[in-house]
């Protein structure tokens, strides 16, 4: 998962803006990779109802 990631964000670096949909089931790590993408600091997510 952590080479998929890296190579996504890879793709994302480049110019221009980007937008992505982001599909999956509930506690599936969306919101995680979405602030891994957004940030480069540790954090600490709340799990979403």
């Amino acid at each position: 998962m952590g080479k998929v990631l890296s190579k996504f964000m890879k793709k994302l670096s480049t110019d221009g803006p980007k937008r992505i949909i982001m599909l999956g089931l509930d506690n599936a790590g969306k919101t995680t990779i979405l602030y891994r993408m957004k940030r480069t600091e540790d954090f600490h997510t709340v799990p979403t109802i």
